[in-house]
């Protein structure tokens, strides 16, 4: 078994816009992302496009951790001082309204496809670039649409607290990110009060909206706060946003995911067959399309592909002079590929296997290529001394790879 180690590093920039009607851009902020511990983890399922899918905005303003996950975005509204057996005026002490942190969502892309690109240079990276823009709609700032309050009479608190009109809900909006899902839906429970007096009712149902959200990739807390115009009675917390926008505006949110590729060759001494091996990983062709939208920028994660065209054995064992360079050698592809997964965070280990006739080189196995995503290879693994291999043996070649923020 031989065992080799890829790393990868990620890196998120997300630019915040206020736009007005006529293109102009009224603010404009940029950061530097925090990638959570979820939405590493969640590669192992799921790939960047789909983790990087639906943006949202939120109020709460925390300090972004990388302890932060979706369920830290839903956000279940409940009146203070409501209980089972609670008067029916507490929809009306609700004062100041709660920190939500879900209040809008979107996959609108105003026309602007997802973009890669490639930037050489010293330090090198592919590019996956999302835009997606907000509306102060209800298709955007979905949570007024669940308003239901279970009588006619107390409505005030969910004004207040936003549920039901958009001049609240979309007044005050101080932190940003994308998840694989976000959407808001509704809860019920059913209450009794007790001493109630004729004409009031005696139980009824209380239904209330409940923000949830799937596969948190990033949060970014805002240094200005943005919202939408709202007039005094209908800010959220009679606080107004640093700034304030028009009600034709846009908000716009262009994130940068940028994946570094190792342009340094991992060297191992191995073992193998009680031969003491050098064996050297390194990324290769980085500026082809095994590395662009159709390979592993645009694929990572969720699409590991575990077929005979994840790995090939070759003869040689001389890597091409730069990373850059492709390295297209003949060989034999894998018998077949299988998914070994790992435990831990930020890792997903891949068995590629060769028997019987494959690799029966005259000198030898001088490399494996693997981390094919469906765009090509994008790594190679060099044995130096090759490895000789009978028609009776099968070789195992475990490639972990690793990724990081």
């Amino acid at each position: 078994m031989i065992d080799v180690r890829v790393p990868l590093r990620f890196e998120g920039i997300m630019t915040i816009e206020g736009v007005a009607p006529d293109g102009a851009v009224k603010h404009r902020e940029v950061q530097h992302n925090l990638i959570t511990d979820e939405g590493i983890e969640a590669l192992k399922t799921y790939g960047l496009s789909a983790l990087t899918d639906v943006c949202w905005l939120g109020r709460q303003g925390t300090t972004p951790t990388v302890a932060d996950t979706a369920a830290d975005l839903a956000a279940a509204w409940m009146p203070v001082g409501v209980s089972f057996t609670g008067p029916i005026e507490a929809y009306d002490s609700n004062s100041p309204p709660q920190s939500r942190t879900l209040c809008a969502r979107s996959t609108y892309t105003a026309g602007v496809a997802d973009a890669f690109a490639y930037t050489g240079g010293a330090t090198p990276y592919w590019s996956l670039t999302h835009t997606r823009h907000f509306f102060r709609t209800g298709d955007y700032f979905q949570a007024n649409k669940y308003a239901s309050p279970p009588i006619d009479s107390p409505t005030g608190v969910w004004v207040d607290d936003g549920w039901g009109r958009i001049e609240t809900d979309a007044s005050y909006i101080d932190e940003v990110g994308f998840a694989r899902a976000a959407q808001v839906d509704t809860q019920s429970i059913s209450l009794a009060i007790t001493g109630a007096v004729p004409p009031d009712p005696t139980s009824f149902t209380f239904t209330w909206p409940l923000w949830a959200a799937s596969g948190l990739w990033n949060r970014v807390a805002l240094a200005q706060s943005i919202g939408y115009e709202a007039s005094v009675l209908n800010q959220w917390g009679g606080t107004p946003p640093d700034i304030v926008l028009a009600a034709g505006d846009v908000i716009r949110v262009t994130y940068e995911l940028r994946i570094y590729p190792p342009t340094t060759a991992q060297v191992q001494t191995l073992d193998i067959d009680g031969v003491s091996t050098t064996v050297t990983t390194s990324a290769i062709d980085i500026d082809g399309n095994s590395w662009g939208p159709s390979g592993l920028a645009g694929l990572f994660g969720g699409m590991w592909v575990v077929n005979s065209s994840a790995g090939q054995v070759s003869e040689t064992n001389t890597l091409p002079a730069s990373v850059e360079d492709s390295f297209n050698p003949s060989g034999d592809a894998a018998d077949d590929a299988v998914e070994v997964g790992s435990a831990n965070q930020g890792e997903y280990v891949m068995q590629l296997r060769f028997g019987g006739l494959k690799g029966i080189f005259s000198t030898g196995i001088g490399c494996v290529l693997h981390g094919n995503f469906g765009g090509g290879f994008t790594f190679a693994t060099t044995f130096s001394p090759k490895i000789a291999k009978l028609d009776t043996q099968r070789l195992d070649f475990n490639v972990r790879y690793i990724w990081s923020r």
